[in-house]
């Protein structure tokens, strides 16, 4: 795989295979889960969208401090 602009791409597919493999085990392995967790209780699989927008905002406030940083450095240079 070839990262053409951002890290962002690796985890756009990291995050695409996680909510794949938590469906699918939910899916296909309904009845196993149901045993291991009447033994081992635990919550449901899921994968939760918030996620997905939380590493958008991450995203976004690292541009918006990046132009700050660069506003802030063009601006103290000019003035020196």
């Amino acid at each position: 795989m070839e990262i053409k602009k951002h890290y962002c791409e690796v985890m756009d597919i990291v995050d695409k295979l996680f909510v794949t493999m938590f469906d699918s085990l939910n899916a296909s392995c309904k009845k196993e889960l149901e045993a291991i967790g009447r033994q081992y209780p635990f919550e449901p699989l899921k994968v939760l969208e918030a996620l997905h927008f939380m590493m958008l905002l991450v995203v976004e406030v690292c541009s918006v401090v990046r132009q700050f940083m660069f506003c802030r450095r063009t601006a103290l240079s000019n003035s020196a």
